[in-house]
């Protein structure tokens, strides 16, 4: 019985995140002006770049965006500029998953992965896990949706749950403000996040 419970209510978060994640994404479809984004993704960087918990990081894990994402680059500049590290997500056929891997230059080290989107090159070695999972460690992550207790929708891969389960540094979600919503469904499987940055504020989060 108890099992029965359990399962109807994985399948109730399923829908309600199915539903929101094809709302959203289908009105960020709408939203893509790269002129736009580009100055949006600026004001969301130098946010990030203010925070006290990203200066003390001597790692930044990002990301390569994609489809109306908010782009890094101007937070992977600083991090070059800064002698910070900038790790990168990439895909490992071997073990279907994602695996971080640290890039001197992310316009020159990447290449077209396995969904397409830029990814570090190959002959580059992944992170070891202890390093991953070191407090040095500042994760900018990608979302869907997030909500002020920081739960996250993503795009429904689990990948970002995978990479964040056992990490113990500061996890920074960012998006546009019109992705922050009053509640985001999640289930014991996602990873929340302890901060939200916009193109329009800070949020920190209450677990």
């Amino acid at each position: 019985m108890i099992g029965q419970l359990e399962n109807n209510n994985y399948c109730y978060v399923y829908q309600q995140k199915k539903a929101l994640r094809q709302r959203l994404l289908k009105y960020r479809d709408q939203q893509v002006d790269k002129l736009s984004l580009r100055e949006k993704s600026k004001s969301v960087c130098y946010r990030v770049g203010g925070l006290a918990e990203y200066s003390a990081a001597s790692l930044t894990a990002c990301y390569m965006a994609c489809q109306g994402e908010v782009d890094l680059t101007e937070i992977m500049n600083n991090c070059k500029q800064t002698g910070k590290k900038v790790l990168l997500p990439r895909f490992n056929a071997t073990t279907e998953n994602y695996e971080m891997v640290a890039v001197n230059d992310p316009g020159k080290d990447t290449e077209r992965g396995h969904y397409g989107i830029l990814e570090p090159q190959q002959s580059f070695a992944a992170v070891d896990k202890n390093t991953l999972n070191s407090v040095s460690v500042a994760w900018l992550v990608p979302g869907v949706a997030f909500d002020g207790t920081g739960n996250r929708l993503g795009r429904g891969g689990g990948w970002y749950d995978s990479l964040l389960k056992d990490t113990s540094g500061i996890k920074i979600g960012v998006c546009w403000d019109w992705q922050i919503q009053s509640e985001v469904p999640a289930d014991n499987t996602d990873i929340s996040v302890d901060l939200v940055v916009t193109d329009m504020r800070e949020i920190r989060c209450s677990h």
